[in-house]
């Protein structure tokens, strides 16, 4: 078995299909899961090659960061054979606790990307709501705890603002705004193909593709934040209860 975990499509293309790869080397039998955030229409490339050399494809991306993949709580979305997958859940059960299959080869990037949206989305929303909120003097903390328990809450809440948002500390492991940006392209990629509208994921876009070209592509994608925190002229930084 063969599992890789790559930044983007021409690193997926390389590493498996090109000279010296994966498929170049792999026996007949041979079976490769790509757990990267990747276009559906790659994983199926992919797979097409795999075929050809007798080998096995699953394409299992997951989501919940680098502590999700620290603690292995991990959720994997995978696209392929079930029972290739059922007789491999022992392995991927070492990485993740929440694990699905949601159908054949490139379906779990489908629903890996249709999560990016989301969370592109909703961090834009936190960053102006924060931003807002503060700039006409309530203070963080109380935005932070009031909006915890009424509707407006979500997991990116929970998980940015305490953790990097209030510290103002973006260069702790994370998922880095270039991963974001890259996951949202590929959304409104897929998006063109098939004729549909995406208005919030093209403005989520633009967020991060600015945070992007102001050099801040590497860290954390709330560090969004420091950029609107400019044009308005607050911080938003406080300690959560």
């Amino acid at each position: 078995m063969v599992i890789t975990m790559l930044p983007a499509d021409d690193e997926v293309k390389t590493v498996c299909l090109g000279a010296g790869g994966v498929l170049e080397g792999a026996k007949p039998g041979t079976v490769l899961i790509d757990m990267s955030s990747i276009a559906p229409h790659t994983s199926k490339q992919v797979d097409a090659e795999a075929q050809k050399k007798g080998v096995k494809f699953l394409d299992a991306p997951v989501s919940g960061g680098t502590t999700g993949a620290e603690k292995a709580t991990l959720t994997i979305m995978v696209g392929g054979d079930k029972a290739l997958l059922d007789e491999h859940m022992e392995i991927l059960q070492a990485m993740g606790k929440t694990i699905y299959h949601v159908g054949d080869v490139g379906m779990g990037e489908t629903v890996k990307m249709v999560n990016q949206m989301l969370v592109g989305i909703n961090l834009a929303g936190i960053v102006e709501a924060l931003v807002m909120g503060t700039k006409l003097g309530v203070a963080p903390e109380v935005l932070y705890k009031i909006i915890r328990a009424s509707s407006g809450n979500s997991f990116m809440l929970d998980s940015r603002v305490p953790n990097f948002i209030f510290s103002g500390n973006f260069t702790q492991p994370g998922f880095a705004v270039d991963l974001l940006r890259k996951d949202l392209g590929l959304a409104l990629e897929s998006a063109k193909v098939s004729k549909i509208p995406l208005f919030m994921t093209a403005q989520a876009y633009q967020y991060f593709t600015r945070a992007t070209a102001e050099g801040l592509g590497k860290k954390d994608m709330s560090v969004v934040i420091e950029l609107l925190e400019k044009t308005a002229g607050v911080q938003v930084r406080g300690k959560a209860e």
